[in-house]
């Protein structure tokens, strides 16, 4: 059966109840893979949740297994690709690693935009709604200075912190990645709608939650273990003790994520969970200069190229394919003088872009 077949059965299972995800792995434990369990047999179900009553209670999972209706499944495909976006299972190449090692990932996600950001992790950068104007600034700082280091931020889209840390990620010329908590052709909330767009033309869109779907209450604080699976660290900015951000940060560290937190004013009641994170060991956000030390992030390839002029682009990328090459060849693949090319090769050395070791030329 060919993959586009497979998907369906993926997403049949991730649909079938609401079911926490963890339940529906262990099925495909069991069974092999969703195939495998929407072809196993009544009795071998029901089998399978006699013997397995811890990790398999909910009895209406079962009913729901037991109907084998792919219907709606088909249908959610079929409004995937009417929005454009991808359906991406569990044993897909595209399926981020770092989200299926988790205890409970999705066993299917939809992504509308740029999948290649699924590859990497990402920094997380998340808190309250009812930010303040001080939490407001710090998160779009967070998230410029994130971006200028060509690392993606990772949010939630929710107005305040989550909508700023964007903003400033997109203000660099920066990847993103909304992690929705709806399906990914809903924009919530609709006041983010200038957001919603330029995210889906410069960045990506996820959710586990089928496309036309508005959602309901609780799958917001579900798609925060997608947040900081697709994160290699969590910046938490303002969020009280009982929020959507400390749900966050406890996922992440449950995933053995690395936590911080932006120090607020005690008498902010939105800071008393951030202070409280890092009375617990998270890690403080004391310095914006020294945030990309903080997170221990460094400034990789495609940051450096975006403040790259044109013709240091052009050299930069001949000595990245080809490491070890001459002034000359240089000179003679970018059609410039000899002396035009050794003026831009200092100016690049000055700037710690590339070094020399003798008459060769390698990035630095």
């Amino acid at each position: 059966m060919n993959n586009m077949d497979k998907r369906i059965f993926y997403i049949w299972l991730a649909e079938c109840s609401e079911a926490q995800s963890d339940r529906k792995l262990f099925l495909m434990s069991l069974f092999g893979d969703a195939e495998g369990v929407y072809n196993a047999s009544p009795s071998d179900l029901r089998d399978a949740f006699a013997a397995h009553p811890q990790e398999l209670p909910e009895q209406f999972l079962l009913e729901a297994l037991l109907r084998k209706d792919l219907r709606p499944a088909e249908r959610s495909l079929r409004q995937a690709e009417a929005c454009g976006a991808e359906a991406i299972c569990l044993e897909d190449s595209l399926y981020p690693p770092h989200l299926a090692e988790i205890s409970d990932p999705p066993p299917v996600i939809y992504a509308l935009g740029n999948t290649d950001l699924l590859k990497e992790q990402g920094i997380g950068v998340v808190g309250t709604r009812r930010a303040s104007p001080y939490g407001r600034w710090v998160a779009e700082e967070i998230g410029h200075k994130i971006a200028e280091c060509g690392v993606t931020v990772i949010s939630g889209m929710a107005a305040g912190i989550d909508a700023m840390a964007h903003t400033g990620c997109l203000r660099a010329g920066g990847d993103t990645i909304a992690v929705f908590g709806t399906g990914v052709d809903i924009c919530f909330p609709k006041s983010n709608l200038k957001l919603y767009r330029e995210i889906l033309d410069k960045g990506l869109a996820v959710s586990e939650v089928r496309p036309g779907y508005g959602g309901f209450a609780f799958h917001f604080p579900l798609r925060n273990r997608i947040i900081s699976a697709l994160s290699k660290s969590v910046v938490i900015v303002e969020g009280a003790p009982k929020s959507g951000s400390m749900i966050t940060a406890s996922r992440a560290m449950e995933q053995n994520r690395d936590v911080f937190a932006v120090p607020g004013n005690i008498n902010q009641p939105n800071s008393l969970g951030t202070n409280m994170l890092i009375a617990d060991g998270a890690y403080p956000i004391l310095r914006l200069d020294i945030l990309p030390e903080t997170l221990r992030i460094g400034r990789n390839a495609k940051a450096l190229l975006r403040k790259m002029s044109d013709a240091e682009k052009a050299v930069y990328e001949i000595i990245e394919s080809s490491p070890g090459c001459s002034a000359d060849e240089i000179s003679l693949l970018t059609e410039r003088s000899a002396a035009e090319t050794a003026a831009l090769l200092s100016a690049m050395e000055i700037k710690g872009l590339i070094r020399s070791e003798g008459s060769f030329k390698f990035i630095k």
